[in-house]
């Protein structure tokens, strides 16, 4: 039997799953990579992730594992947010695992057809979470979506398995807008695809950059007015979310009549 582990860090080869058990001092997302090789037939071969440490016995919050089909090493952070509950902090990622509060877990209910006989049982609040991820290099920034119920067991844990593969990237980018069709006044509008998640969230940071190097604004969004020829340039505009930075430009060349 061959059983391994997706921590690069944690590696065990050809032992028992009893062994990898005890001997994985370090708390995260395994994956058990089983073969039982049969001398009468073909060998078979399966696996499956599991969640090891104490801080995920009995812990009322949401907790996990994040992967990819590359089994290659994940850190940074990750936000997961119930639409209903509003912003909460991030999550850090450490070995491929996550465990954390939130508001919308570990919820006490005096409805009797929740406790299931049990007044002190808790629950989860049902409906849509996003997730965003944000690698420790600031390289990657993805989004995914799940809808959840009330949770798991007596607590009303949730327990999610997360693939980066399935996520999407976001990607921001700037919109220029003439208000009135004035040439001479312009408004520099960051976009991204995912506007009801991101457009209102306060903890993006913008700094807008003049063609001639000088910061003009730290707003969202930023009106060029009187605009004329010794304005025209790539304006830059760098963003702050996480621990990823993100730069993009645009260059703004129009006729301007003296």
């Amino acid at each position: 039997m061959f059983i391994s582990s997706i921590d690069q860090n944690l590696a065990f080869k050809n032992s028992s799953e009893k062994d990898v058990h005890l001997n994985a001092e370090a708390s995260g997302l395994y994956q058990f990579d089983i073969t039982f090789k049969d001398p009468k037939g073909p060998p078979v071969s399966e696996n499956y992730f599991k969640l090891l440490g104490k801080e995920f016995i009995n812990y009322s919050g949401v907790m996990g594992g994040v992967y990819n089909s590359r089994n290659t090493f994940i850190s940074g952070l990750l936000l997961i947010e119930h639409e209903h509950f509003g912003s909460e902090a991030p999550l850090l990622i450490k070995n491929h695992a996550f465990a954390s509060k939130r508001k919308w877990t570990g919820m006490m209910t005096s409805n009797k057809n929740r406790q299931g006989g049990n007044s002190e049982r808790k629950y989860s609040y049902p409906g849509k979470i996003h997730l965003i991820y944000s690698s420790e290099d600031g390289k990657d920034l993805k989004i995914d979506f799940r809808t959840i119920g009330f949770g798991d067991g007596y607590l009303g844990s949730q327990m999610l398995l997360l693939n980066l593969d399935d996520f999407e990237s976001i990607e921001f980018d700037i919109d220029i807008k003439k208000p009135n069709n004035i040439n001479k006044n312009f408004v520099l509008i960051p976009k991204n695809n995912f506007p009801d998640i991101l457009d209102n969230d306060d903890r993006i940071s913008y700094v807008w950059i003049h063609p001639n190097g000088s910061i003009i604004g730290f707003q969202k969004n930023i009106t060029l007015e009187n605009f004329s020829n010794p304005d025209k340039g790539i304006y830059s505009l760098h963003i702050k979310f996480l621990n990823h930075f993100i730069t993009k430009t645009v260059n703004i060349q129009p006729n301007i009549s003296p």
